[in-house]
C-alpha cells in the first residue's frame, strides 16, 4: 500500500469545507476539491470513501457530540434554566464554537445522510418538551393525541428556527438575543396551551 503524504488529509479537509459552504453537498465537485488541495480524486476516494464520506468527516463529530450534549441536558431532571434544549447557553456556545460544521447541516447537508438531522433534534426536543411539561406539573401522559401531535409540530418549528442564526451567520452576539427573545415566545405560547403552572 502506498504512503500516505502528511498533510494531504487536511489540506482536503479544508478545501471541501469551503466547497461545501460555498456550493451545498450536491453541487459540490471532487474534482475542484482535489485540484484546490493539489491532489487527485482518488487520492480522496483512498482517505475518504466518496464525497458523502468527505462530508461526514466535516461534520460527524460535531453532529455527534451536539446530541451528546442534549442527551445530559435532557437527564438532568433539575435543569430549569431553559425552555428548550437548544436555548440552554452550553447548546449555543458549542454551536459557535464549531460553526462551520453546524452551517453545513444547517445549509448543504441536501443529498447526505444528514439530511435527516434536523428530524433528529426535533425526537430530543419533543422528550424534553415532556420533561419540562412534567416539571410543571402537567401530566403528560393525560395529553390527547392531537396534544401529543402538536407538541411535535411546536418542536420541529422550534428546532428549525433556532438554526435560523447558524444560516443567516449571526453574529454569536445577536444569536444570543435572538435565542432570548425567541424562547421568550415560544415559551409563552406553549404554556398557554398547555396550561403549565407558573413556578
Amino acid at each position: 500500500m502506498a504512503r500516505q503524504i502528511k498533510g494531504v488529509s487536511q489540506r482536503v479537509l479544508d478545501c471541501a469545507r469551503e466547497e461545501f459552504l460555498k456550493k451545498g453537498f450536491l453541487d459540490a465537485s471532487l474534482r475542484e476539491i482535489a485540484q484546490a488541495a493539489a491532489t487527485s480524486t482518488g487520492s480522496i476516494y483512498t482517505r475518504f470513501g466518496d464525497k458523502e464520506g468527505l462530508f461526514r468527516a466535516l461534520v460527524e463529530p460535531e453532529a455527534s457530540d451536539l446530541k451528546a450534549l442534549s442527551q445530559t441536558l435532557q437527564q438532568d431532571e433539575g435543569e430549569e434554566t431553559t425552555f428548550s434544549l437548544y436555548t440552554h447557553p452550553r447548546v449555543l456556545d458549542f454551536v459557535y464554537d464549531h460553526f462551520d460544521a453546524f452551517y453545513l447541516l444547517a445549509v448543504a447537508a441536501h443529498g447526505t445522510e444528514y439530511a435527516g438531522y434536523l428530524d433528529e433534534l426535533v425526537e430530543m426536543e419533543e422528550h424534553y418538551a415532556y420533561q419540562y411539561l412534567k416539571r410543571k406539573g402537567q401530566n403528560a401522559a393525560s395529553l390527547t393525541p392531537a396534544g401529543r401531535e402538536l407538541v411535535h409540530i411546536l418542536a420541529t418549528a422550534y428546532c428549525d428556527g433556532i438554526f435560523e442564526p447558524v444560516r443567516h451567520r449571526m453574529s454569536r452576539e445577536k444569536a444570543d438575543a435572538y435565542v432570548r427573545l425567541f424562547e421568550t415566545y415560544h415559551k409563552a405560547g406553549f404554556d398557554a396551551v398547555f396550561h403549565t403552572e407558573q413556578p
